[in-house]
């Protein structure tokens, strides 16, 4: 089986990479977190804050460049856990070593069932 030059180099950034979450995720807490803070606020002054914040989470949203990587990251992956699926492979850690090797399932049951 093989995996394209794409999966490898997602493969290689080991099992400790994280990616980075959706900024939707990142929005919403943002939107939130002002609108509490935004209260504490004197009243006159609300409005002038939250038009503020609108015009800026909008300027954040309209620059996003990392939401396409993180969708393209999200296929990748999904095309690697199908492929491992589907040739009955498995992700393991490695006997010696700080690395992961992909073995065969029946390989692997038979390496811990002597």
């Amino acid at each position: 089986m093989n995996f394209n030059n794409e999966e490898i180099k997602i493969m290689k950034l080991g099992t400790r990479y994280s990616f980075e979450k959706e900024l939707k995720f990142f929005v919403k807490e943002l939107i939130i977190d002002t609108g509490n803070a935004i209260r504490h606020l004197d009243a006159e002054i609300h409005n002038a804050y939250r038009i503020l914040t609108s015009k800026k989470i909008k300027e954040i949203m309209d620059s996003n460049k990392t939401n396409m990587q993180h969708k393209r990251y999200q296929h990748v992956i999904k095309q690697i856990r199908n492929k491992l699926t589907q040739n009955f492979l498995m992700v393991v850690k490695a006997d010696k070593g700080r690395m992961m090797v992909i073995i065969n399932m029946e390989q692997y049951k038979q390496k811990l069932i002597p």
